[in-house]
């Protein structure tokens, strides 16, 4: 048997098949009403696929077997619930139904494994060397480039001289729309 549940025959000595193996209910159509015409296949009227009784099987296309399994109400039918048993609440992506609820879910473990992750490697991290200018007190975290001097901007703390930077960059750029040279690195602005 496949794993669709059709029986197979292996070819006998004296029989000439088509093929080295036969589907049983086929061998079954052969054996009574002779050969099946190309293009054709052998159906089941009991739709039981191990069947082979000769008076449960027929001779059609691919179509007329596909209407009578729909016609029958044997086809798989769409779920009203997702695999893990939610509530209908879909969303189509592509032409395929998402569970919004298991998607939900999906990120906020996603979020939970992140931030463990971030945790661990923090812990893993090794410390700073304490700053001259913090004696006794815990080492300055630096920022991106390795600064150490931060500064409240608007509520938020930033790397004073990171900041000066894009503040320099800013004005530049504004600047530049009046018509102001700012390829000069250094900050300094010459006009054209």
């Amino acid at each position: 048997m496949n794993a669709q549940g059709y029986g197979y025959v292996r070819k006998v000595d004296g029989v000439t098949w088509p093929t080295p193996e036969m589907a049983a209910h086929r061998l079954a159509w052969v054996e009574s009403h002779g050969p099946v015409p190309m293009g054709l296949c052998v159906c089941h009227t009991c739709d039981n696929p191990p069947c082979v009784r000769p008076d449960h099987l027929w001779v059609g296309n691919g179509a007329e077997n596909h209407r009578d399994m729909m016609v029958k109400g044997r086809h798989a039918r769409r779920s009203e619930r997702c695999r893990r048993g939610h509530e209908p609440n879909w969303r189509e992506k592509g032409g395929v139904r998402v569970c919004r609820t298991c998607r939900n879910e999906g990120q906020r473990l996603e979020r939970i494994q992140a931030r463990r992750k971030r945790e661990h490697e923090r812990e893993q991290r090794p410390e700073a060397p304490a700053s001259k200018t913090a004696v006794g007190r815990e080492p300055l975290e630096m920022c991106r480039r390795g600064h150490r001097a931060w500064v409240m901007v608007q509520g938020m703390r930033r790397c004073r001289i990171c900041h000066a930077w894009r503040s320099r960059l800013y004005r530049a750029g504004v600047k530049a729309r009046v018509g102001v040279d700012t390829t000069r690195r250094a900050g300094v602005v010459s006009a054209l």
